[in-house]
């Protein structure tokens, strides 16, 4: 029960309380619209054949192209509804984080509130939990579209060649093998990374602090010197 309970997916529904119903329909409305996504090229592979076996009446073909442009304007349309939603739904979670952590903020020893830099609560509050906006308004809806997708896609490859569908499972491998050596080395670049922020966000937070002691001391001339360009 522990484990369930320090568990991500546990801590993303509690702070999504408030929003589940639009993140559920958010991740529908991204489904439909990635299966009308795929609806021009169905389309578009229709015509090719009514042309090809020297069918060109033209009703057939119109229909066809309609249900084209319904299929584009039905993803465009339903993917910018379910981002909509999800963006709504991201900023409440990031609102409730936020929240939480000032409460918790509120109850820490005021020892370790003076030895900790102001730039890292700066880091923790604003940074770290803006990075939360990327996998709760996209990742998680268009993730979810992206797989299934594919997975009908390939199903309807065995229906029509099975050797086809096989044939395009190799672009599986090739994808995982470019994959791992992009991530090759990730964390070790990326903590680098987070480390500098917090350090130049402490400094800032820290000269920004220091400028009214400079102030009261009348050391502002020599503390900004005036440089000639």
């Amino acid at each position: 029960m522990k484990q369930t309970k320090n568990s991500t997916f546990y801590w993303i529904l509690r702070f999504a309380a408030q929003c589940r119903g639009k993140m559920v329909l958010s991740v529908l409305l991204s489904v439909v619209g990635a299966f009308c996504g795929v609806a021009p090229y169905f389309a578009v592979s229709r015509i090719i054949v009514l042309v090809c076996g020297r069918q060109y009446e033209l009703a057939p073909i119109v229909l066809w192209a309609l249900a084209a442009l319904l299929g584009y304007l039905g993803s465009t349309w339903f993917g910018t509804a379910s981002t909509m939603l999800s963006h709504r739904s991201a900023f409440i979670i990031l609102k409730n984080i936020r929240t939480e952590l000032t409460e918790k903020l509120a109850r820490v020893p005021m020892g370790y509130i003076l030895d900790t830099p102001s730039g890292k609560f700066k880091t923790m509050l604003v940074d770290t939990a803006e990075k939360l906006e990327l996998p709760l308004a996209h990742m998680i809806p268009e993730l979810t579209a992206n797989i299934l997708v594919p997975i009908f896609t390939l199903a309807y490859l065995f229906v029509l060649d099975w050797r086809m569908a096989l044939i395009s499972l190799i672009t599986i491998p090739i994808g995982l093998v470019c994959y791992i050596g992009m991530m090759k080395d990730y964390e070790a670049r990326y903590n680098r990374v987070l480390d500098a922020g917090k350090n130049m966000d402490a400094a800032i937070v820290e000269y920004i602090g220091g400028i009214e002691v400079i102030k009261a001391f009348n050391q502002g001339t020599a503390s900004y010197p005036h440089r000639r360009a």
